[in-house]
C-alpha cells in the first residue's frame, strides 16, 4: 500500500524586509504588510522592531516570529498571524528560496547521470516532468492568467504529488543502499552487502556516505513538500478545508526520513555512532573540522537510544580511533532540515485546524496577496 497516497476532494499587502540584529549578526525577517497596517507604520502609530509589532508608546501588541523562516529551513511554522482584524503574511508562504533551489537542481539532474539504480533512472524523466508541469501551471495562476484556474492547479498538483509520493521511499532507499560499506573480505554497496552470500555476515569496519543533498531523494522529498504546501493552501483558500490526507501524507514521508537518519546516525558493526566520529581523536588529532556542541545538540533532539548521561561519559574515552565523513555530518543536517520543515508545515495545518475557514479573513488576505482575487 501507498503510504503517501492522496485523497481526491471535491487593499493588496505590500512586502518588506526588516532588519533585526541578534548577537551581532544582521537577520533578514520578510513579512507581507497588511496596507491598513502600513499606513499606521507610516504616521508613526505603529513601529516593526524585528519580529515585534509596537505601538506609539513602545508597547509589543504583536508578534511576528511564528511568520519567520528558520535558518537553513525553507517553511516558516504559521502562514499568517492576525493583529486587529488584519494579516500579517509570512514572505516564506510558498517557499521562494526553495523554488529557485529546486529549479537549479532539476537543470543538473536533467543533464547528469547519476548514481542510482537503473530503474529509478528510467522514472527519475517521468517524476521531474511532473514536478515540472506543476510549477509551470501554478506560476500561470500566479500570473493571473484566465487560461488557469485555480481547479486546474490543484488538479495538476495533486496528480504530481501523487506520483512522487508511489516513488519517494524507493528514492530513499537507493540512497541508504548505495552507502559504500567496509569489511575485511571486500569493500562494496550496502545492497550488496545484505544480498551477499556470506555464511556469516562479515562485521563492517566502516561506512562512506554519500552526501544527502546531492542524491536523487533530498529533491523528490522537498519537491513534495513544496507541491504538497501550495495544494493545501489552495484546499485552504477555496475549498475551506485542509487538504485530505496532509497531515497522513506528512507523517509518512517523516517516517521514511527518520529510517533514513536512524541509518546514518546510528552504528553498524564496528565504526562508531556519530557521536564517536565526532569526538574521538582522528590520527591523534582531537578536532574535528565543523564539529561543535550545537550542532550535535540538534542531532541529539532526533536520538531515542541514547541519553545525556551516556553520552557524557563518553567524552573522555579513548581507543580505536574512528574515520570522519564530513559527508556522513552533512547528511544527517540535512535530513534534519527536511523534517524540521514537515514539523513546520504540520504546524501550519494545525494553525487552522477545527477553526470554521469559511469567511476568514486571513485565507481571504492570501487570496488578495498570491492569487489577485478581489473577493
Amino acid at each position: 500500500m501507498n503510504p503517501y497516497k492522496l485523497g481526491i476532494f471535491g487593499g493588496p499587502a505590500s512586502t518588506r524586509l526588516n532588519y533585526i540584529n541578534m548577537s551581532d549578526t544582521e537577520k533578514i525577517i520578510q513579512v507581507n504588510i497588511p496596507a491598513e497596517i502600513q499606513e499606521r507604520i507610516d504616521k508613526n502609530e505603529l513601529k516593526l522592531i524585528g519580529t515585534q509589532v509596537r505601538d506609539a508608546r513602545g508597547r509589543i501588541v504583536c508578534n511576528l516570529t511564528s511568520l519567520e523562516r528558520p535558518q537553513g529551513l525553507s517553511f516558516s511554522p504559521n502562514i499568517t498571524v492576525n493583529f486587529e482584524n488584519c494579516a500579517f503574511i509570512s514572505g516564506a508562504l510558498i517557499a521562494p528560496s526553495l523554488q529557485d533551489a529546486l529549479d537549479a537542481q532539476r537543470k543538473e539532474f536533467l543533464s547528469n547521470t547519476l548514481k542510482i539504480n537503473r530503474v529509478l533512472e528510467n522514472q527519475k524523466n517521468d517524476l521531474v516532468a511532473a514536478v515540472a508541469k506543476f510549477d509551470a501551471t501554478f506560476q500561470v495562476l500566479l500570473n493571473g492568467s484566465s487560461l488557469i484556474s485555480q481547479s486546474d492547479a490543484f488538479s495538476s498538483g495533486l496528480e504530481s504529488a501523487t506520483l512522487l509520493a508511489s516513488h519517494l521511499g524507493s528514492y530513499v532507499q537507493d540512497y541508504i543502499d548505495s552507502t559504500t560499506v567496509y569489511h575485511h573480505r571486500a569493500t562494496e554497496t550496502y545492497q550488496e552487502y545484505k544480498h551477499g552470500t556470506y555464511l556469516r555476515p562479515p562485521i563492517i569496519t566502516r561506512r562512506k556516505f554519500e552526501s544527502f543533498t546531492d542524491h536523487q531523494a533530498n529533491f523528490f522529498a522537498y519537491s513534495f513538500l513544496q507541491i504538497l504546501n501550495k495544494i493545501n493552501i489552495i484546499s485552504m483558500c477555496y475549498d475551506r478545508k485542509i487538504l485530505f490526507n496532509y497531515f497522513d501524507n506528512l507523517d509518512a514521508l517523516e517516517k521514511t526520513l527518520v529510517e533514513a537518519l536512524n541509518f546514518v546516525m546510528y552504528e553498524m558493526g564496528n565504526e562508531g555512532d556519530i557521536y564517536q566520529m565526532c569526538y574521538r581523536s582522528i590520527e591523534g588529532n582531537a578536532a574535528r573540522s565543523g564539529v561543535n556542541d550545537v550542532r550535535l545538540e540538534r542531532i541529539k533532539k532526533y536520538d531515542k537510544v541514547n541519553d545525556w548521561g551516556s553520552l557524557i561519559a563518553r567524552s573522555s574515552e579513548t581507543g580505536k580511533v574512528t574515520h570522519y565523513d564530513p559527508e556522513r555530518l552533512s547528511s544527517i543536517e540535512a535530513l534534519i532540515d527536511i523534517l524540521e520543515d514537515i514539523a513546520n508545515l504540520r504546524q501550519r495545518a494545525l494553525q487552522f485546524n477545527g477553526v470554521q475557514l469559511d469567511g476568514l479573513s486571513e485565507l481571504a488576505a492570501i487570496r488578495r496577496l498570491l492569487f489577485k482575487d478581489p473577493d
